[in-house]
Formats: structure tokens, sequence, C-alpha cells
């Protein structure tokens, strides 16, 4: 049984991601050979023992060499591998395309070099990843698919004399040589093929690129529009504000008036309380002096003849007299202090009244404009709240969704070339999307050349575009929280899911019945 070597095998096994076929997976080395293998006296010693070599070194070709002298009966079977495979293999782990070919043409000159000093003992094969050899089973190998490699090997190959020359003397040198018909075609095909594909590939990351710059700048202007909303709230805050404190005010200046009114009533109370009791007072006096009259009457008769207890009497009359006149006077004074205080009293209460009636009526205004500020304000505060994480939810699903679509457009994606036609036939056959609706609502369409369901796949969502009357796409995406984190297209997750779970597609429209509007008007 001969000794197999196989040169370069791991290099394409690296590659291709594939495993050698072989039925014995143990594998000997260089150290090996070179301290004898195990039972070296018997001629099948290396049956089911190959030796794999990165590269055919020196130190191989002595070692070799002095392992074949020992024993004329020693035979070897090396398989080589072809120089345009090796190039590819060498150019996709990152060598230089110089550094490759002077590898592989010093590895054919070393390999030329013990075929010529042991003819009889060693056979040489160049294999090919993905054909067979007759002469020694060696691996088969997957072929690399990787046609840029392969053209630029087959180039290099083609323009170095001395890779062609040593390349002639080996295969003149080998029992068996795998070839494959047509190589430099297939390759070549391949490669334009996929120049192609990397190039529409690049077209389509470009165009998704612009679509992505017009998301940025949509966000942008819906961050600048929640700015402006925000300046209106703290404006609506700053007249809250001010009225509030124009009321406090108000209402400070009506409680003054009160409390001044209180005590012009008071004083009114408490001067027509002196007054009764002046009134009470001079009616005690003239019931005094009609006594002291009778009294005097009474004594003047009985006192007629004496005169100087007359002229006692008529003294303390006179003193009488004049005292009711002292009353009487200080009981018109009074009067006429009670009159004018009663006059002023009658004008300015009734103004008074009026301004407090005015002063009540303001606050009750003021409350109402104030009640109304508040109530303004709220509806403002909430729907700007609304409206701020509509708009948060939004822009999360742009992000989210254009960072999938601009990953899927920029690698090469079968499964997304796969899955957009079934994607397109799905959204065609759902009443959800209404294509003569789309056409006429956005005619903008019809001149971008593509079918309408795939433009809303692609762009129609990303614009805020609606399917059709029945579906909107802003509120699917806002009222549901889960789909705007997940980025996936609203219409496609309720046509796979949320038909399932019976989500919501549109906001629901409440109505009103004709006795509740005309209530509504009449309070308005």
């Amino acid at each position: 049984m001969s000794l197999v070597v196989y040169v370069g095998i791991d290099k394409f096994k690296a590659e291709s991601g594939a495993h050698v076929r072989e039925q014995n997976a143990t594998e000997l080395t260089l150290s090996d050979i070179v301290k004898g293998l195990p039972n070296t006296d018997e001629a099948n010693a290396a049956e089911g023992h190959p030796v794999v070599l990165d590269t055919f070194s020196e130190e191989a070709l002595t070692a070799l060499k002095n392992w074949l002298k020992e024993k004329a009966a020693r035979k070897c079977i090396i398989a080589w591998p072809q120089p345009n495979a090796w190039l590819a293999a060498s150019l996709a782990s990152g060598v230089k395309g110089e550094d490759a070919l002077n590898d592989w043409v010093a590895q054919a000159k070393r390999l030329l070099a013990l075929f010529r000093s042991a003819r009889r003992q060693v056979t040489l094969a160049g294999y090919l990843p993905g054909c067979e050899l007759t002469v020694v089973k060696a691996p088969v190998l997957e072929r690399a698919e990787n046609a840029i490699y392969q053209l630029a090997a087959a180039y290099l190959s083609s323009q170095f004399h001395a890779l062609k020359e040593t390349h002639a003397y080996l295969v003149a040198s080998s029992q068996e040589c795998s070839v494959e018909e047509n190589r430099e075609i297939a390759v070549t095909q391949a490669a334009l093929s996929e120049y192609h594909a990397r190039r529409a590939e690049s077209e389509k990351g470009q165009r998704n690129g612009r679509a992505l710059q017009e998301a940025e700048a949509a966000q942008e202007r819906q961050q600048q529009h929640i700015a402006r909303l925000k300046g209106e709230l703290s404006r609506a805050h700053d007249e809250h504000a001010l009225v509030l404190q124009q009321l406090q005010s108000a209402q400070q200046i009506v409680s003054e008036r009160t409390n001044e009114l209180n005590a012009q009533r008071e004083q009114a109370k408490q001067d027509t309380q002196r007054l009764q009791e002046l009134e009470q007072q001079l009616q005690t006096l003239k019931k005094e002096n009609e006594a002291l009259k009778q009294a005097f009457e009474t004594r003047r008769k009985e006192t007629e003849i004496d005169k100087q207890t007359l002229v006692t009497v008529q003294k303390e009359n006179a003193q009488l007299l004049s005292t009711l006149q002292q009353v009487q006077q200080a009981f018109e004074s009074l009067s006429t202090e009670h009159q004018a205080l009663s006059e002023q009293v009658s004008t300015e209460y009734p103004q008074n009244q009026q301004e407090l009636v005015k002063s009540a009526s303001d606050q009750v205004y003021l409350r109402q404009q104030l009640e109304k500020r508040q109530s303004e304000l709220n509806v403002l505060r909430t729907e700007s709240e609304q409206r701020i994480h509509r708009l948060e939810r939004l822009v999360q699903w742009l992000r989210v969704h254009a960072q999938r679509h601009a990953s899927t457009a920029y690698r090469e994606s079968r499964s997304y070339k796969k899955a957009l036609p079934k994607q397109v036939a799905m959204l065609e056959a759902s009443p959800l999307f209404d294509t003569e609706w789309y056409c006429k609502q956005y005619p903008d369409v019809a001149q971008a050349n593509i079918k309408p369901a795939e433009h809303f796949i692609k762009f129609g969502a990303i614009d805020g575009r609606h399917p059709g009357p029945l579906f909107s796409t802003d509120f699917y995406l806002t009222h549901y929280e889960d789909v705007a984190a997940s980025g996936q297209h609203p219409l496609l997750h309720y046509l796979r899911y949320g038909k399932d779970e019976n989500r919501e597609i549109h906001p629901p429209q409440y109505q009103l019945s004709a006795l509740q509007t005309i209530a509504k008007g009449a309070k308005a």
C-alpha cells in the first residue's frame, strides 16, 4: 500500500467548510515520517494513514526523500492542487496575489525535484475541488462559489509565465490531472452575474439610503412641530397664571369693598339707635313739661296771693322753658344729622350695593373665564401629550423599520427577494388594500412604474400613507406599541397576526343622537 500525501487540502476545507470523506480519520505528520512509521518493515505500514500538508516545503521534500531511500519498495502518491483553485483559495484567505503565485511555483518545483529523484517510487496526481481521482481515493471537496476570486486567479495564472511553464512540466509528470472543461467561461459568467447582482443591490441600497434620509428629515420636522407645541403650551401656562393673578386681585378688591360697606352699615345702625334714644328722651321731657305746666297752674291758683312765690315759680318755669328749648334744639340738630346720615346712607348704599353686585358678577365672569381657560389648557395639554406620544411611536417605528429595511437592502438576501412577491400577493388579495383608491389618492404612484401594493410595502407606509379607507397606518402604529417597537410593516402585521387577535385598524367613531346634539348646542 502506498503512502498518500495531500498538499493544500486544509486550505480548501477552510474555504468551503467541507470535511475529508475517508474511512480512517488518522493523519500523519512530517515528524512521524522522520521518526519512522510503526511496523515499518511491513509493506502495508502506511495503509489508511494519509499525510496532510499545508504546503510542500523543503522540510517535507527532505523527509520524503530520506523515507523513500530507506527502502526501495516504498511508494508514495502525492496529490497536488491545481494552480487556479490554489490561487483562488489563497486570495479568499487574504494572501497577496504575487505571494500566492510564488508559493505555488516553489511547491511545484519541489514536487518535480522529488519526482526526478525517485520516478519509480513517486506518483503525482493533480486534484481539483469538485472532481474525483482514479489514482487515489482523494477527498472530494465542495467547489467554492466565489467567482470573483476564481476569475482573479485565472487572470493571474495566465499572466505569470513561470507558473504556466512549471504547471506544464508538472502535468506531464503526473499520472492523472483533473481538468474541468469550459471552466474559464463559467467563472467569467458567474463573476459577471455576481457583479451585476452586487451593482443592483448597491443601487437599491442607495435608494433605501435616500428614503432613510427623507425619514430623518420628516422626524426633524416632527420634532420642530413638537417644540412649537411646547412653546404654545408654555404661553398658555403664562396666560393662565396672569388670569389667576387678576382674579385674585379682583377678589381682594371685592373683599375690601364688602368690609367698607359692612362698616358703614354698622355705623348707620349705631346712628339709628342713638336717634331713637334721643327721641325717647324728647318724649320724656315733653311729658315732664306737661306735668310741670299742670303743677304750675295748680300752684299759681293756690298761690296767687304770694307774689314772691309766683316770681320764684316764674323763674323756675323760665329755666324749664330754656332747658326745653335747648332740648328741642338738640333734638332738631340730631334730627338734621339723622336725616343727613339717612340721605348719605340712602345715596351711598345703592351705589355700594351696585358695585358689590358688579364685583360679584365680575368675579363670576372671571371664574368662568378661568374655568374655560383651564379646560382649554387641559384639552391642549391632553392633545399635546397624545400627539407627542403618537409621534414618539411613529419615530420609533420609522427607526426600527428603516434599520431592518436598510440591513436587508445592503446585504445579499435571497429570502427578502423570495418573500417580496408573496407579500405583494397578500396585499392584493386583501380587501383592506384598495388599488383604485390608493392610485387615486396618491397620483405619484402611477408615475413610479411599480405595482401599487409593492409601492406601499417599500415606500407608502414610511410616508404615512393609508392602503385604503378601511385601514389607518398612523392609528395602527400609534395604538399598538409592540408593532411600533418591532418595526414590522403595519398592514402585513395585521394580516398575519392582528386579524386573529381582533385588533382595531382605524380610530373609533362616535355618533351623537339628535337630542344630545340639540342639548349641546343650547348649552353653547
